[in-house]
């Protein structure tokens, strides 16, 4: 099974490849935490920075061999999740996509209004992320 993490990072596709903003200080912590996680227990995942990525249609290409996508969603990142999930099952309609993070907890109604998310994990995602794995 071929699963990989959507890092959206600091937004769009390309933020690299602007000018440096303080943006670029920041990382995603819950990503780290639970790619940490999954590693000591056996499961791999490929990482797909979207801010390096310089297209739209370079996500689509890559995305279309996973079989899982994860994804974690920050409020001010979720019109990026949720345009990499529909770009991720337009690709390749049998990919599942998994997110969780801080919109999911705060937000749920509008992550469930996403039909594209097949599977949403709210509050603390360390042990249910084990259990989906």
């Amino acid at each position: 099974m071929k699963r990989a993490w959507v890092d959206l990072g600091v937004g769009d596709v390309g933020t690299w490849h602007r000018p440096h903003t303080i943006h670029e200080l920041f990382g995603d912590h819950g990503m780290g935490l639970l790619l940490t996680i999954a590693k000591q227990h056996g499961f791999d995942f490929d990482v797909i920075p979207m801010s390096n990525l310089h297209s739209w249609a370079q996500y689509r290409t890559i995305v279309k061999k996973y079989d899982i996508i994860c994804m974690n969603v920050r409020s001010w990142r979720y019109s990026y999740a949720k345009r990499a999930a529909q770009i991720a099952k337009s690709a390749n309609p049998n990919i599942r996509v998994w997110v969780g993070g801080f919109h999911a907890t705060v937000a749920p109604q509008e992550m469930e209004e996403v039909e594209e998310f097949d599977i949403i994990v709210r509050g603390e995602a360390e042990g249910a992320f084990l259990d989906l794995l």
